[in-house]
């Protein structure tokens, strides 16, 4: 288990006790984002106009690399299923993707046109099982997937009334689900791209 502070340190939990195992502290500000590599051996973490995605050791807290390109903050991010990339949505409607093997930029998506309540923010990232997408939410109201190919549009899903705040794949791939700010928590089925259950 792994936490984040409002002073840009990190803290890593053994998950079954509760004790403490390690902190270390990557960032000087407000922790805005954690994730956890597929082997829980990498984690990557952004702060309050921090800028930059920090990747770390999760056993020594060792700093791995700093991945920079963009010139705003950082709301969320996650690594890909075979752990190679790592997506992040920022400030300004834009994911930037980064090979984390090497930290270069893979690709730069910027084509989410702002919401009119709260324009700017990407608010969550996640790649399907497979890899081949990734889903895209925020304050466009509209979740946006792209193909992990070539880091274009392939589909979308509408809904919900105010900007979306967290998406998640089932393990097969085969459905989404969607937390909006709305007040809504919506179930998709992915090969209809149809709304099938509402909380």
């Amino acid at each position: 288990l792994v936490t984040g502070s409002m002073f840009g340190a990190i803290h890593v939990l053994d998950s079954r006790t509760g004790s403490l195992r390690r902190t270390f502290a990557p960032h000087d500000s407000l922790i805005t984002t954690l994730s956890l590599s597929p082997d829980g051996k990498m984690l990557a973490s952004a702060s309050y106009k921090g800028r930059a995605l920090v990747l770390s050791h999760t056993q020594t807290g060792g700093e791995v690399r700093r991945l920079t390109g963009n010139t705003t903050d950082i709301d969320c991010c996650s690594f890909s299923p075979d752990g190679k990339l790592v997506a992040a949505g920022c400030m300004g409607q834009t994911v930037f993707v980064w090979d984390v093997k090497t930290g270069k930029q893979v690709a730069r998506i910027n084509d989410m046109p702002a919401g009119a309540a709260h324009p700017h923010y990407v608010h969550s990232v996640r790649f399907r099982p497979d890899g081949k997408t990734l889903a895209v939410a925020g304050t466009e109201r509209t979740i946006i997937f792209y193909d992990t190919k070539t880091w274009k549009r392939s589909g979308t899903l509408s809904g919900h009334t105010d900007r979306v705040l967290d998406v998640r794949f089932t393990p097969d791939g085969k459905q989404l689900v969607s937390a909006g700010f709305d007040s809504t928590v919506r179930l998709w089925d992915l090969g209809s791209g149809k709304e099938i259950r509402r909380f």
